[in-house]
């Protein structure tokens, strides 16, 4: 049995699937809920969720250490062996792996990007094509291999480390394929080369707005487009 700690999303949607195909029974809790040591107690394993989004939790992070000591708290209950907690792969959310480090509970966590599913519901319903530039290099990852590596952390001898989820590197335009695909709904995608946008954003308004409100929506996975933004933002200089 393990108890999934986690806010309805793509993920914890995924991570249930892959447990219960696996065979195990999964029994799901929201974080705030009051009787996680209760709903722990019998379980093998207690996977946690510190958001449920990861592409939230990359552009704005939001790390509770309080919440995350009551779900390590919970992993001591009677019969559970290890926590799988699955970290955002944000600099800020450090603070919680070091709360885990020191605790000294069993542990395998993980650390993910945010996923291509997330990643889809910024791009525009309309099927037209989109030209969208080969800059910037963000990684990414599908649901179901984050789940794959929730169910491998369970069974795993190499506990008390923190593990990053294999995870693809893609530039804009790939990004957007990939993200669309994995959701089942192909996008044609038309790929420019970086000098050729940097050039149609100098001379003009060149790009249409759905394409330009789809890499305002990435800029802050792509720091190469977020650089970018700013310049453009900047009022020139007199004299």
């Amino acid at each position: 049995m393990v108890l999934l700690v986690a806010d309805p999303g793509p993920l914890r949607a995924a991570i249930e699937n892959e447990l219960r195909t696996a065979g195990a029974n999964v029994t799901l809790r929201s974080p705030r809920d009051e009787d996680l040591w209760l709903g722990a107690r019998g379980c093998r394993a207690v996977v946690y969720l510190p958001s449920a989004s990861l592409l939230k939790a990359t552009i704005t992070p939001s790390p509770n250490v309080e919440r995350l000591q009551e779900v390590i708290d919970a992993a001591g209950a009677p019969g559970v062996e290890v926590l799988v907690p699955v970290f955002p792969a944000h600099p800020a959310y450090d603070l919680e792996v070091d709360v885990l480090r020191r605790d000294g509970r069993a542990y395998a966590a993980l650390r993910a990007p945010a996923l291509l599913e997330e990643i889809a519901g910024l791009i525009p319903a309309e099927p037209r094509a989109l030209w969208l530039p080969r800059s910037g290099r963000v990684r990414a990852v599908r649901a179901s291999a984050v789940a794959a590596a929730v169910r491998e952390a369970i069974d795993t001898e190499w506990q008390g480390r923190v593990t990053e989820v294999d995870a693809g590197v893609f530039n804009a335009a790939d990004l957007v394929r990939e993200a669309a695909l994995a959701v089942g709904k192909p996008l044609a995608v038309r790929p420019l080369r970086p000098w050729l946008y940097r050039l149609v954003r100098l001379v003009g308004r060149w790009l249409r707005r759905r394409e330009a409100t789809l890499l305002t929506a990435l800029a802050p996975l792509l720091p190469e487009l977020d650089a970018s933004r700013r310049r453009r933002a900047l009022p020139a200089r007199s004299g």
